[in-house]
């Protein structure tokens, strides 16, 4: 921001603590989910007639957009953690499919009802499926390990806890209750509220579960029998885990969407708040109201947040749920005010679905890679084999504009296959990183060992602190020791993450480049 000083200077102004960062249109249909990927950190959205869209919020640019074939009438639908598959819940089961492609890999018949709530866990291993009871499905295994039964009621509302081992699930009829996980049981059922639950959200350290409450107001039937039917949210309450107990209750309507700010710790975390026709910011533990964002939805009862996987920005849905507005927030700022500031609406840009998707594909040229592809499949000889798939990995990394790359590097102690600097901001994995970026290359008929993994591991070292992240590439894959030898430095700053052919081909067909980059980095960090 910038304003006039009196002799008539620009000089610039602090930003405030939240603003309109810009507003995305996408026509007609409705937007039904709305979330993050963690692992590329795109917006992904699902609308009424289950077009899938992943937007770039940075360059204002649709990746991928394409029709999901689901069948049957859907009333929910989830992402997993990394945004690489999402299930869809509904009268026919759970259908889940691979973002990328639009593959449906998985169908699971409905138990007793239908399906009414999803939720992915945070390591993406389970998936909750909720009808009157919750099960427990292993996305590895294929089959479902648990089945957690204490409801009698659909369920409305599933949250896992950031650690996995919590469930808080809720029904249409007033229950909530916190599940162990691991044993399968319930450890605290809260007392029976004149509420329906529509939303659930722990905080990032285990110890707040926030509610979103619902008003049951009775009415009269046609034949003049007493129904129940829920209308409005009346406010949001807040159970400490911790002391056992329900520490907060606040009046405020509408609420159907809750999300805590995701890195936790304590100090500075933040719950966002969704109704329909505002957004609330609040401040942890004291529950004060920091900033509230007017925002006009159409069903309120979507799920209508998503925030940044490192912080700083979120989004929610406005306009009749026909448009995403990204807003950036200062978390600083926030924490410290004194009294609830308005947030800055006069910086929104407005992008139009359909300049967006103008866009598509104009960095990822398939033929380009089949025929790279193609050399690493044919060279014969091993200097080929070699040259063939440094050539294949330097476009790879070339297709996030943020990295410059160069390849065949020589020293005067050693030879480095790939560097790679990363001019990109804005990707929090990355940015947790040095400026250089190492990649070492493969090509063998053999699988690459664990001396292999010492050495490149040596040249990470040798950079002064200046690179602490490098992808070792093995066309045919890793032997065993190549895992063992990776736990003995995993406590150390230095993180190398493995990368085979199969991920390359995949990279080469769908140009999906920094969701296999993190997919790899996730497994080397979380192993």
């Amino acid at each position: 921001m910038t304003e006039l000083t009196e002799d008539g200077a620009k000089s610039k102004t602090a930003e405030p603590p939240v603003l309109l960062e810009a507003i995305f249109e996408f026509g007609k249909q409705p937007i039904t989910c709305l979330s993050f990927s963690r692992g590329s950190e795109l917006i992904h959205a699902i609308d009424s007639s289950f077009k899938l869209v992943m937007l770039d919020p940075r360059k204002r640019q649709v990746v991928r957009h394409y029709q999901l074939p689901a069948r049957g009438r859907a009333i929910c639908v989830d992402w997993s953690a990394e945004g690489r598959h999402v299930a869809i819940g509904g009268f026919n089961g759970t259908e889940v499919y691979e973002v990328w492609s639009g593959e449906c890999v998985v169908k699971i018949p409905p138990h007793i009802n239908w399906v009414s709530r999803l939720a992915w866990s945070n390591g993406r291993r389970t998936l909750a499926i909720g009808e009157r009871s919750i099960r427990l499905w292993n996305t590895a295994s294929e089959r479902y390990e648990v089945s957690l039964d204490a409801h009698q009621y659909d369920i409305s509302a599933l949250a896992w806890s950031k650690d996995d081992l919590l469930l808080a699930s809720a029904d249409s009829r007033e229950c909530v209750i916190v599940w162990d996980v691991g044993s399968g049981t319930p450890i605290v059922r809260l007392p029976a509220q004149t509420n329906m639950i529509n939303s659930l959200a722990w905080s990032p350290d285990s110890r707040y579960l926030a509610i979103s409450l619902l008003l049951r107001k009775p009415t009269v039937g046609q034949r003049g029998e007493a129904e129940t039917m829920w209308g409005i949210s009346e406010g949001l309450t807040v159970f400490d885990f911790q002391k056992g107990e329900i520490v907060a209750e606040i009046a405020s309507p509408w609420i159907t969407a809750l999300a805590f700010h995701p890195l936790g710790g304590g100090f500075g975390d933040l719950l966002i708040t969704k109704g329909r026709d505002e957004v609330k910011i609040w401040k942890y533990g004291t529950w004060e109201c920091l900033c509230t964002i007017p925002e006009k939805s159409g069903n309120y009862v979507r799920p209508a947040i998503a925030i940044h996987p490192h912080g700083n920005r979120f989004c929610t849905l406005d306009r009749e749920d026909k448009a995403i507005r990204l807003w950036k927030y200062d978390l600083e700022k926030l924490v410290a005010l004194t009294k609830p500031c308005a947030p800055d609406l006069s910086q929104g840009e407005t992008v139009e679905f359909s300049d967006a998707v103008s866009e598509i594909g104009v960095e990822h040229d398939r033929g380009k890679f089949s025929a790279l592809l193609k050399k690493v499949l044919e060279a014969q000889a091993a200097k080929g084999k070699g040259d063939a798939l440094e050539a294949f990995c330097k476009e790879m990394f070339l297709l996030h504009k943020g990295f410059k790359v160069e390849s065949n590097v020589i020293t005067e102690t050693e030879e480095i296959d790939l560097t790679i600097q990363n001019w990109g901001r804005g990707i929090g994995w990355l940015d947790d990183h040095a400026f250089y970026i190492l990649g070492e290359c493969k090509n063998w008929s053999k699988k690459c060992g664990k001396d292999e993994y010492v050495l490149f591991e040596k040249k990470l070292r040798n950079r002064r602190r200046a690179s602490t992240l490098g992808f070792l590439i093995a066309w045919n894959g890793f032997a065993d020791t190549v895992e063992i030898e990776s736990l003995r430095g995993s406590h150390e700053g230095i993180v190398i993450g493995l990368l085979t052919g199969d991920d390359l081909k995949e990279i080469a067909e769908k140009g999906n480049l920094l969701e296999v980059l993190f997919r790899a980095y996730d497994k080397a960090v979380m192993r």
